[in-house]
């Protein structure tokens, strides 16, 4: 998970399904799929080397997490 104010920073670059995933918060994610978001929301990132990588789903996020809950 990532600290606070990093994840705070993403909060409004992200949708919230997204962001969730992407700081790897377990409650939010299982809040959010109850809302209905869609999991196959792809959105645009860019990677450690500073290149746009697009397609990047909740999922994949969450896959990078080490999230198990």
């Amino acid at each position: 998970m990532h600290s606070s104010a990093f994840a705070a920073a993403w909060k409004g670059c992200l949708p919230p399904l997204s962001h969730a995933a992407y700081i790897g918060d377990v409650p939010a994610l299982v809040e959010r799929l109850r809302q209905g978001d869609d999991v196959n929301e792809a959105v645009r990132l860019a990677n450690q080397s500073g290149q746009d990588v697009t397609g990047v789903t909740p999922l994949y996020l969450v896959s990078h997490q080490g999230v198990h809950g």
